[in-house]
Parts: C-alpha cells; sequence; structure tokens
C-alpha cells in the first residue's frame, strides 16, 4: 500500500506527503530525491539501505533523508510516512552531517510528531482554502521541533533566479512519475495549465524539453541502480520506464559514451 498525495509547490513548502506499508506485492526499489524527505515510522520492523549503510528502523524512528541520498526502505510490515520538502537541506551541528540523519523519539515526542503528520495527510486528503497555510505551518513546526530537540541545522538551498514555481511543480511531477508513461498532456491537466505553456516555460528556464529532462532523470536513476544492485540491464530498463532494453541501451551510451553493462563493469574494477 502506496498512497501519495503530491501538492502544486507554488505556494507550498510541501511538496508531498505519503503513507506506505510495505507488502509482498509492494515494489520498492533504489532511488534518490532531489529534495529533503522526512520519514516517521509508525509501525514494524525493518531497515533502510543506502549506498554505505544499513539502517535498522521501527516504530518511533524518524529519518531524515537529504536530497539525492540513494536509499531503500525494505521488510515487509515496515509502515511509515514521508514527506518531501522543497529548497531545505538538514545538518547535525556538531559534525556537519548530512544524507542520512536518523533517531528514536521517545513516545511523548513520537505522539506529538505522529499527531502532526496526521493532520498534514487529512489536510491535503480533503483540501480547502486554507490548507496551505496550515500545511506550512505544520511543517515549519516539524523542523523546528527537530532542529530544537536533536541540535540540527536548516539550511535553505538558494534556486536560481531564474527558475519558476512553474518549473518546480513540474520537476517535481517527473520526479514522482518518471518511471511511468507520463504525458504532457497529463502535466498539464495536473497543473492547470496548457500544454503549450508548460514546453515554453520549463525549456526557457532549463534549456531543455519537458521530455529530454525526463528521459535524463530515467538515465540518472538507471545509473544508480546499475551502481547499487545486481539487476539484468533489461530489469533496470523496465524499472526506470523503458519498454524497449535496446532503446535503453541506446540512450544510456549517448549520455555516457558507453553500454550500461560497460558502465557497471568499469563500477566494479
Amino acid at each position: 500500500m502506496h498512497n501519495r498525495l503530491t501538492l502544486n509547490t507554488t505556494n507550498n513548502n510541501l511538496l508531498y506527503i505519503s503513507l506506505t506499508e510495505i507488502e509482498e506485492t509492494f515494489r520498492s526499489n533504489l532511488h534518490s530525491h532531489p529534495n529533503l524527505e522526512i520519514l516517521l515510522f509508525i509501525d514494524g520492523n525493518g531497515y533502510i539501505q543506502t549506498n554505505n549503510k544499513v539502517i535498522p528502523v521501527k516504530k518511533n524512528d524518524i529519518v531524515i533523508i537529504n536530497e539525492n541520498c540513494i536509499h531503500v526502505e525494505l521488510t515487509k510490515g515496515l509502515k511509515f510516512y514521508a514527506i518531501g520538502i522543497k529548497s531545505t537541506s538538514m545538518f547535525l551541528k556538531e559534525t556537519f552531517t548530512k544524507n542520512i540523519i536518523y533517531f528514536n523519539l521517545n513516545d511523548n515526542d513520537y505522539k506529538i510528531m505522529l499527531a502532526l503528520y496526521e493532520l498534514i495527510y487529512q489536510q491535503n486528503l480533503n483540501k480547502h482554502e486554507f490548507t496551505s497555510n496550515i500545511t506550512n505551518n505544520i511543517i515549519d513546526s516539524i523542523l523546528l521541533l527537530l532542529t530544537k530537540k536533536y541540535d540540527l541545522l536548516v539550511k535553505k538551498i538558494t534556486k536560481k533566479s531564474d527558475d519558476s514555481g512553474l518549473v518546480d511543480s513540474i520537476k517535481q511531477i517527473i520526479e514522482n512519475y518518471y518511471y511511468q508513461d507520463l504525458k504532457l498532456d497529463d502535466i498539464a491537466n495536473s497543473l492547470s495549465q496548457s500544454k503549450s505553456t508548460i514546453c515554453h516555460e520549463f525549456k526557457k528556464h532549463t534549456g531543455l524539453s519537458i521530455i529530454q529532462y525526463k528521459i535524463q532523470r530515467q538515465i540518472e536513476e538507471a545509473k544508480n541502480l546499475l551502481i547499487m544492485s545486481d539487476m539484468s540491464i533489461s530489469q533496470i530498463a523496465s524499472l526506470v520506464g523503458f519498454d524497449s532494453a535496446s532503446y535503453f541501451t541506446k540512450i544510456f551510451k549517448d549520455t555516457y559514451g558507453m553500454s550500461p553493462k560497460e558502465y557497471k563493469k568499469r563500477q566494479e574494477c
């Protein structure tokens, strides 16, 4: 079970909130996010696999995953909330450690944090005119509670002056659905914009078409899977959204100057 509520990022600090329970049929793959993600584990026992460690997790744990950190949540029965927050990083003040930070909350702190996550989830499940303001205030409260309790530092990521809220929203939709057959009409409709508007704005601010950016994201995730997993080329191609392994190989070679098989072999040397 995986239910993700994605928000229009123009007026929200929150990109998404999801509620996930890892079942037999749930497909969980190595992945990364271009944003801060904070997981609150509400049931079960399991672990998070990263590129250099295994992190045991259970109920009452909170895990802070900074942008572009490769990870996967594993073990059947694990249940957790996840919130994605834009333009933000968190560090341990003492060591300035980033990437993945994790803590076990005491029962009182857990109850408070769970109530905040549940409130965000319900607010965005049943949207109304004040949802955005309420959600932003709750996100600020979560960050303040964490920084105070665990001596963390919150750093706002400065974005390029030519970035726009619309482009951010398009990028986030691609991030959430890059492995699916995502059409321009789908993106335009979800943002209440015309197809020509989203194409023009995206190209203007990034220098890439939306399709080029989506393919770039697919190839980037495929590269991570080649490094981190033992899956076959055809399996990886399918997982990141390519119908044809041969087409995936061609695009990968155009991007990195070598085939996926050659790339994987070099990483093993």
